[in-house]
């Protein structure tokens, strides 16, 4: 899986973290996630079949506005998306968006303003070539 967010990553032309954000108040950036390896996933993996896989796309920025903008230019990157990864191919597929609002557990350094995020779910398709 860790290959598959890898080469997701590399669509994506912001700052990428995986899981969590190491400063959840810098800038704009993504963030990657999906939910625990399912014991179906990791035997797909071992016997080489295909399996699909639901993926968590966090967008960050200062502003709602900013947000939007962000998984306005990711989703047509992402969408449809097609990849070999380590002997399998991989299909990528947007699902929904979810709420954008703002983290009012978190100040942006030197302002007395919350960051704002927005959660989009696509499926991966991930099969053996």
């Amino acid at each position: 899986m860790k290959t598959t967010l890898a080469a997701i990553a590399a669509l994506i032309p912001y700052t990428v973290h995986y899981w969590a954000a190491a400063d959840p108040g810098a800038g704009q950036y993504v963030v990657l996630w999906t939910p625990p390896h399912s014991h179906d996933e990791d035997e797909a993996l071992i016997r080489g079949t295909a399996f699909t896989a639901p993926l968590r796309l966090t967008a960050v920025a200062g502003t709602l506005d900013g947000v939007q903008i962000m998984l306005d230019r990711i989703r047509p990157l992402l969408d449809t998306h097609t990849a070999t990864v380590t002997g399998r191919h991989v299909l990528l597929t947007w699902e929904r968006s979810e709420a954008i609002d703002l983290d009012r557990t978190v100040t942006i350094p030197n302002t007395d303003r919350h960051p704002a995020f927005g959660v989009d779910t696509y499926t991966i398709h991930s099969q053996p070539i």
